[in-house]
């Protein structure tokens, strides 16, 4: 059976979100994969994934002895190619904004 990557490999996008644990605050994000070039043999992708990182609820914090205070923005941009013949390389960009804490 042969997969042609032109049929498979398809812009997608969507919703995330978590709620806080361990060393992890309260968030919510959207993301897109993008392919910018698909041949017979890889693909050349975009992957990007903006967050916003959310205050602890009613003073529980996962963070010893740190309560985090405020909203934040962060995101998370990566640039790859991936081909059958080989694993997947990439070159990422990771911005984020430091959480005010109280």
């Amino acid at each position: 059976m042969q997969v042609n990557l032109k049929d498979v490999v398809k812009f997608n996008w969507g919703f995330q979100g978590a709620t806080q644990g361990a060393d992890t605050p309260n968030q919510a994000g959207l993301g897109f994969f993008l392919p910018l070039m698909v041949n017979d043999n890889g693909v050349l992708f975009l992957d990007v994934l903006a967050n916003a990182n959310f205050a602890d609820f009613g003073d529980y914090s996962s963070i010893i002895n740190t309560e985090v205070d405020g909203t934040t923005l962060s995101t998370s941009t990566r640039i790859g190619y991936g081909c059958a013949a080989m694993a997947v390389f990439g070159c990422w960009a990771l911005t984020a904004a430091m959480t005010r804490v109280r």
